[in-house]
């Protein structure tokens, strides 16, 4: 698990047997990562990060947010399981491509979340 603020996790092919990313802090930018072939694709516990550009290929849970006021945009995912989930409030899920999936697609729990362009 990575901890901090701030910091950029770009442009890395990660083919792991557990979990891909994890993340816990604030405005933290995670993009254009490959990930295949894990359990849990990305896992960001914290507030105002961006998960942008991200392909997550072949994993259990693909995509999940902790945290309020992060942004998850133009990610690519195809999930054996689940696809995009979000617990929290304010999150700005849009222009995701989500395919694959035996539960559920995209997940949102929480208040004024923004769910578009699916």
């Amino acid at each position: 698990m990575l901890v901090g603020d701030g910091n950029h996790i770009l442009n890395n092919k990660i083919l792991a047997k557990n979990i891909g990313i994890s993340y816990k802090g604030t405005y933290n930018n995670i993009w254009k990562n490959t990930i295949n072939n894990v359990k849990s694709g990305i896992l960001v516990e914290g507030h105002k990060n961006s998960v942008s550009y991200n392909k997550i290929r072949f994993s259990s849970l693909s995509l999940r947010i902790n945290g309020n006021k992060n942004d998850i945009l133009h990610n690519k995912v195809k999930s054996k399981i689940n696809g995009i989930s979000s617990n929290r409030n304010q999150n700005l899920i849009s222009n995701n491509r989500v395919v694959g999936n035996k539960k559920y697609g995209i997940q949102s729990s929480g208040n004024k979340n923004k769910i578009s362009k699916i």
